[in-house]
């Protein structure tokens, strides 16, 4: 019967012209919730995504391809994707934009974004250059996603100790917060704002629950897809008295603590793969 209803759907779609939508993402995002909780929504509104392997050279003949990664294979697939005129979502230009921390962290501060003060280079120039009133500070990787990597060093005694395996690091004060981040999720024009756990706090058993959106964090989240040409994305803000400090933009999040949001994403993904398949053009 589900195979009968699969096959009546593809009729349906090709006699209605439907669009092509394919996904496509690294193995690892197969054990979070996004692509295949975009798969999902997509098939109960009544359409069925081709999940693509970003290894396979051949590619289907589709209206749209979202993507959720940082490959190598990812980048190739989204080169040869628009080399063919089909239209991406997030674009490789994009991507590649909020990659490098470093270079999103200079992007954020150019376009006038709260963002902490940044610094890159080795880890023995970062250590050297670390007096007493940088600490508290944050190090991370100038490549890396969910949190890895990322430490809190109190004094240049626990820096110094680190073992460092990358061959950069970045440094940022660490801003101190009530153990939550917040996380400004957009799909298009739709924006959600959720308070999560950080993943620098100890001790919490807390879970991500939905706040309210004021137009000042709406404006705040559309800036930044804007800066980076993204249309699927997150933004890592910390809550100050100052107002929210933006830590970090990444693409195409899981949107975990964001009821709906599934559904939102989908009519979005529809709605850009129709408007392909209307005017013939890629953005």
């Amino acid at each position: 019967m589900q195979i009968r209803s699969l096959e009546s759907a593809r009729r349906i779609r090709n006699a209605l012209h439907e669009p092509r939508i394919g996904i496509a993402a690294e193995t690892r995002y197969f054990e979070h919730r996004q692509p295949a909780a975009l798969g999902l929504a997509l098939l109960a509104a009544g359409h069925e995504a081709e999940f693509l392997d970003p290894a396979d050279p051949s590619l289907p003949d589709l209206d749209l391809l979202v993507v959720r990664g940082r490959s190598a294979a990812i980048f190739d697939l989204l080169e040869r994707a628009e080399a063919r005129g089909i239209r991406t979502v997030n674009r490789r230009s994009s991507i590649a934009a909020v990659v490098d921390k470093s270079s999103m962290a200079r992007t954020l501060a150019a376009a006038g974004i709260p963002t902490p003060r940044t610094r890159v280079g080795s880890f023995a120039a970062v250590a050297r250059d670390s007096g007493a009133d940088d600490f508290p500070l944050v190090v991370k990787p100038v490549f890396g996603d969910n949190a890895r990597g990322v430490r809190v060093v109190r004094d240049r005694a626990e820096l110094l100790s680190l073992q460092w395996h990358e061959p950069s690091v970045i440094a940022q004060p660490y801003l101190p917060s009530d153990g939550f981040d917040l996380k400004l999720y957009v799909a298009g024009e739709e924006v959600r704002a959720v308070k999560k756990p950080s993943p620098l706090a100890t001790g919490t058993e807390a879970v991500a629950h939905p706040v309210l959106l004021t137009p000042a964090l709406r404006e705040l989240a559309v800036r930044c897809g804007v800066i980076f040409g993204l249309d699927l994305y997150g933004v890592d803000c910390i809550e100050t008295p100052e107002g929210p400090v933006v830590i970090e933009v990444n693409d195409f999040p899981n949107y975990s603590g964001t009821e709906g949001m599934d559904a939102s994403l989908a009519r979005f993904v529809v709605d850009r793969a129709r408007f392909t398949t209307r005017r013939g053009v890629q953005k």
